[in-house]
């Protein structure tokens, strides 16, 4: 995707959602978001880092952090309140539970489901279609 898509992409969702979002930030087409997305440097605050990449077709619940120089692949579902910290990989078609926290550098295959308030430890390697409890 080019600066200029991008550029586009981020004007589209911030009319949908009311928000601000850094044009460094990486969002897929047909992304949407159920809250104002705000984007901040810091991983401390509600939101999604400018160095996160969102895939097309993502759905992003309410009260949503995504941490620095993670990627969020196509299709994924991210419930309410879930928290997403730095360096996770989220391949696509996974869908992440309200109130769920994915520590650093989790890598989180194709098609798993992360049950609501469940917590995947920092470095974790969920295999594909995997269920988390």
């Amino acid at each position: 995707m080019n600066k200029i898509s991008i550029f586009f992409a981020a004007i589209i969702l911030i009319a949908m959602v009311g928000g601000c979002i850094d044009i460094n930030v990486n969002v897929g087409t047909d992304t949407t978001s159920n809250q104002p997305t705000e984007i901040h440097q810091n991983e401390q605050s509600s939101g999604i880092s400018p160095s996160a990449k969102i895939g097309q077709g993502v759905v992003v619940g309410n009260n949503v952090s995504i941490g620095n120089n993670s990627n969020v692949g196509q299709g994924v579902i991210i419930g309410n309140n879930v928290r997403i910290e730095s360096g996770v990989t989220i391949n696509q078609g996974v869908v992440i539970g309200a109130n769920a926290i994915i520590r650093k550098n989790a890598h989180i295959g194709q098609g798993v489901v992360i049950n609501q308030g469940v917590v995947v430890p920092e470095g974790a390697r969920i295999t594909q279609g995997s269920i988390v409890n």
